[in-house]
């Protein structure tokens, strides 16, 4: 069971699957390997930003190489990354709410990082019992895309394995043209932006009519 349309191009899919034993069922985050690699790029080129020689972020399953923050700046030192803002937010006054920031050589840092083979990402999932109704369970898998397909391969190799927690020892790095980034393109909605609409007499009415709609039954 999915609500998400399985057309060849998902990357993330949230699911659920009935166990071995009667009443028991999965409830699934699954993902390919492609996107946590597409964060971490991310989160590099953020590193890379700023005056720290910090690590970027922890995200699951995914490891640097050593020195991956300088490897990184030096591989970015000739493209425009802008500076990190310096505005303190006062979310009380919107005037200070900032936009976000923009990177005018973004695309191309990615590609440079990406193809450099600095990032590296693992295949796992883990159990999470904390959850009310079903067992909880985190993928990330390396497939091109989530499919039927790909998703009951995905589910025979976890009852193969004892439906147990599972982390691989083979480190993964994917090519820039193996990636989309789909879920971060296109236009975004600035605090700014959301206020103005939030103010207009059309959207205002709107929202009166929304909120006066008969509940479902009714």
């Amino acid at each position: 069971m999915t609500e998400d349309l399985l057309q060849g191009t998902n990357t993330i899919v949230w699911a659920a699957f009935l166990g071995k034993k009667p009443s028991d069922y999965y409830r699934v985050a699954m993902q390919t390997t492609t996107a946590p690699y597409e964060d971490a790029i991310d989160e590099l080129i953020k590193t890379c930003r700023s005056t720290s020689l910090d690590q970027p972020s922890e995200i699951p399953h995914i490891l640097y190489c050593d020195d991956v923050v300088e490897k990184a700046r030096d591989l970015l030192k000739d493209l425009d990354l802008g500076e990190p803002s310096l505005i303190k937010i006062d979310f009380t006054d919107p005037k200070t709410w900032m936009y976000p920031t923009e990177i005018p050589d973004e695309a191309r840092a990615r590609q440079v990082l990406a193809d450099a083979g600095i990032v590296f990402v693992r295949e796992g999932w883990e159990l999470r019992h904390n959850y009310k109704w079903g067992t909880g369970l985190g993928a990330t898998i390396n497939v091109p895309a989530l499919t039927i397909t790909t998703i009951n391969a995905y589910i025979d190799r976890f009852f193969a394995c004892g439906c147990k927690d599972f982390l691989s020892e083979m480190n993964i790095t994917h090519k820039f043209k193996e990636l989309s980034w789909r879920f971060n393109e296109g236009p975004m909605m600035t605090a700014n932006d959301w206020l103005a609409l939030k103010a207009s007499d059309e959207t205002a009415e709107l929202f009166n009519e929304l909120n006066h709609l008969p509940s479902e039954g009714q």
